[in-house]
């Protein structure tokens, strides 16, 4: 997910183009490689019904890529064509890897 938000963040910068090409690989490997192990875990997790677990991954990809596009598609007719919507892709990968590692948020002190 670290690297999801890397690539996207490397389509947002000003940068030569084999830099936005690297991003835009780093982009394609971090959201295809772990695809197959969601599917993997979704049957373990769900062996009752393996392909409702599946059924149900496909749902929320299509969902969102749905949804996703035509949004993105939008932020290439405002200022800085299309950052915007690639800065909140960035910002939606970095959620994700903070809510699958809450470990590494910072601790803040509590007030009594």
């Amino acid at each position: 997910m670290v690297a999801g938000a890397v690539g996207t963040v490397l389509l947002v910068l000003d940068i030569p183009l084999p830099a936005r090409v690297a991003g835009a690989s780093l982009l394609g490997l971090a959201a295809g490689i772990p695809f197959a192990a969601a599917f993997t875990g979704a049957q373990v997790i769900r062996r009752d019904s393996p392909g409702a677990a599946i059924g149900f991954i496909n749902s929320c990809a299509t969902l969102l890529i749905a949804l996703g596009t035509p949004l993105v598609g939008i932020t290439f007719s405002m200022p800085g064509h299309g950052r915007a919507g690639f800065a909140a892709i960035a910002g939606l990968w970095a959620l994700a890897a903070l809510a699958v590692c809450p470990s590494k948020l910072p601790v803040l002190p509590r007030t009594s």
